[in-house]
């Protein structure tokens, strides 16, 4: 006898599955609710991290880091847990069995332990014994409980010619190689393979469900390029994203247009590395092609070190269980629901925000979040030494701003923590907490808010800060910092090697600029420098990160009617002083005051102080920080965008923009 090629003979190492750990995010709109649930259904874990667990032997620690230290496998109690963020654990399996929905609607998923080891002790013993046509012998009637708590028998059944296929992966996986052949024939020219069979009367109607060994071949997005990229060494830098408004409504499962803030990271993670790997197989290629036009031997550049994502999940600090969220349940109006929740849970944030105790509570948890993450990641990376990265998305970014420039006034003081020689932690003094007490928290240019209380400083000063659709504009003008920060030259939010990014859709209701802040006060739109665009990510323009054609056209035209207009103003103030000019020498000749005449009239125009105007050339904004000259930066819109349509999603688009993520890449 013979099996089928779906169950794979000889050595088969455990493939190790997770509920749900590595499903790419699928819920981007409104139209696309989940089409499965996925908690009902494993997906298989990383290929290097199921080495790793497989190599586990008993005896040994039972907790073992995957995910490069993201996560931590309990084999032994067979769960999964999040090292950097607050997520529920994920139910742990593994397994050399499988069954295959007969629909093809789910990825195969594992037997349980003690099915696994009953069906691989069969189909051994079966190898073994040569058994010929009469297969009664091979069935085995235990009972496993999935498919809706349906039991099952296992039996061998001959296999119809053409009726069972290879099992493939799932997705599928363009790149996958075809399972091993089946071996050799014995006596009977029969093929046999094992299937799942329904028990009971009222199972009748229900389909079998087919057994293969081993999983088949898969892939696991990102996996690859993050293998590459660790081949050069240990994180080169960890970005930190603080969330904004309504992260408590985003990250129910029941909401499906807005994936959680840890979805989010997760894709941005993968697309950063991504885009790291593409660059640099250009650059690559390019040296090979510089090497071979001056034949030479081409010194091709390493893999750039992976960037570590890490999500800042600020919510739950005061909504869960505090007394002002209860006061506030108790109050709301037990009617429209959706509204209620709208205000609530999101709204209500900003509202939030303003009182200074509150603030001072959520800035004393993001900064003691990101202080024992940094602790636990350079814990369990021992030969990382790389830098720190902040970003904050809408109100985020507000706190981002709030807590940095915290930081760099304790800087000043003398009082943050920072990393030492070696990466090690120096932590002497009590210097990660202040008191504020009465002292302010200083934006840029002394834009300032109230603390309200005691909160933490950072480990160290980031090497760049990202402002993603971000109110700061607008909190800044209700702090009434343009006066003060208008014109400032010597300010850095962050000391002498922190960029200052602030990215925006035109779209974003939620987002303002921050450059005119720097400006005169009094300037009208028009008169302002219009803002720098993210580069292109793509290459079919030339260089790495130009303007899209559309786009340098509109340049082109705005910048001929802005000086269309500056020319009119000239040519105004020139015919009102020359028409000034004019008639008081006449006034003069009329009243006989002597032979002097009309002064000659100044035709050279406004002077540069009387220019409403601003040159964008040469601009320079200090507040961008080290290396920088533009702070604010606009998304790069499609031809065919309609503003009104893009509303709708621009303020929650920035992370899976690829003009974003390849900026954020490249800097």
């Amino acid at each position: 006898m013979s099996f089928c090629a779906s169950l794979f003979s000889g050595d088969v190492e455990k493939t190790w599955c997770s509920s749900n750990l590595y499903v790419p995010s699928k819920r981007n709109s409104v139209f696309d609710a989940a089409s499965m649930d996925p908690t009902h259904y494993f997906m298989p874990l990383r290929k290097v991290d199921c080495a790793t667990l497989n190599q586990w032997r008993e005896g040994e620690d039972t907790s073992i880091l995957v995910e490069f230290t993201r996560a931590t496998a309990d084999v032994k109690l067979g769960l999964l847990r999040y090292n950097f963020w607050d997520q529920q654990p994920k139910t742990l399996a593994a397994s050399r069995w499988f069954y295959t929905d007969p629909n093809g609607k789910r990825p195969p998923q594992p037997l349980d332990v003690e099915d696994d080891d009953a069906v691989e002790e069969v189909y051994q013993r079966g190898l073994k014994s040569g058994i010929g046509p009469d297969v009664s012998s091979f069935e085995r009637s235990f009972k496993t409980t999935y498919n809706g708590g349906k039991s099952y028998k296992v039996v061998l059944a001959e296999v119809q010619e053409g009726a069972v296929k290879a099992s493939s992966s799932f997705p599928p996986d363009p790149t996958a190689q075809l399972p091993p052949p089946p071996p050799p024939p014995s006596s009977s020219n029969k093929v046999y393979t094992l299937k799942m069979k329904p028990i009971g009367v009222q199972n009748i109607f229900s389909p079998d469900l087919q057994l293969q060994r081993g999983y088949g071949e898969y892939r696991v997005e990102g996996e690859a390029e993050e293998v590459l990229l660790a081949s050069s060494g240990p994180a080169k830098e960890i970005l930190f994203v603080i969330h904004g408004i309504g992260e408590l409504v985003w990250s129910k499962t029941e909401v499906s247009f807005v994936p959680s803030m840890i979805e989010q990271m997760a894709e941005l993670r993968t697309d950063i590395q991504k885009r790291q790997v593409k660059d640099w197989k250009k650059e690559r290629k390019a040296a090979e092609e510089e090497a071979k036009r001056t034949h030479q031997v081409a010194d091709l550049p390493p893999p750039p070190k992976r960037v570590e994502v890490i999500p800042i999940v600020w919510y739950d600090c005061w909504h869960t269980g505090t007394d002002m969220k209860k006061t506030l349940d108790a109050a709301t109006i037990q009617t429209i629901p959706l509204v209620r929740t709208i205000a609530n849970d999101i709204i209500f944030d900003v509202l939030m925000y303003q009182q200074p105790e509150l603030r001072a509570k959520i800035l004393t948890y993001v900064s003691r979040s990101i202080n024992e993450i940094w602790l636990g990641f350079c814990s369990l990376n021992s030969d990382f030494r790389g830098g720190v990265s902040i970003c904050g998305h809408s109100l985020g970014s507000v706190i981002a701003w709030d807590l940095l420039a915290s930081h760099a006034e304790e800087e000043r003081k003398g009082a943050s923590a920072f990393i030492g020689e070696g990466g090690s932690k120096e932590m002497g003094g009590g210097a990660m907490t202040t008191t504020a007490g009465s002292d302010l928290i200083w934006g840029p240019g002394r834009g300032r808010a109230d603390s309200g209380g005691a909160y933490s400083t950072l480990p160290t000063s980031p090497r760049c800060v990202w402002l993603m659709g971000s109110p700061v504009g607008l909190f800044l003008t209700l702090r009434n910092a343009h006066e003060t920060i208008a014109g400032t030259t010597d300010f850095n939010l962050m000391g002498e090697t922190t960029k200052l990014f602030n990215v925006f859709n035109p779209s974003d209701p939620v987002a303002y600029r921050i450059e005119p802040l720097q400006l005169p006060m009094g300037k009208k739109p028009v008169d302002l420098p219009a803002p720098a665009y993210v580069p292109s990510a793509d290459y079919s323009f030339g260089a790495i990160g130009g303007v899209r054609a559309h786009l340098k056209v509109k340049q082109h035209i705005d910048a001929a009617q802005k000086n269309a207009t500056k020319a009119i103003k000239v040519a105004e103030k020139m015919f009102s002083k020359l028409t000034d000019q004019m008639g008081v020498g006449g006034a003069r000749r009329k009243s006989g005051g002597g032979g002097g005449g009309a002064p000659s009239p100044d035709l050279r125009g406004p002077r540069a102080e009387e220019d409403e105007g601003e040159e964008e050339d040469g601009l320079d904004f200090s507040l961008a920080g080290h290396g920088n000259k533009r702070l604010d930066w606009q998304v790069q819109t499609g031809v065919l965008d309609s503003e009104l349509i893009s509303t709708i999603t621009a303020h929650t688009s920035y992370f899976n923009n690829a003009d974003v993520v390849a900026f954020m890449a490249r800097n």
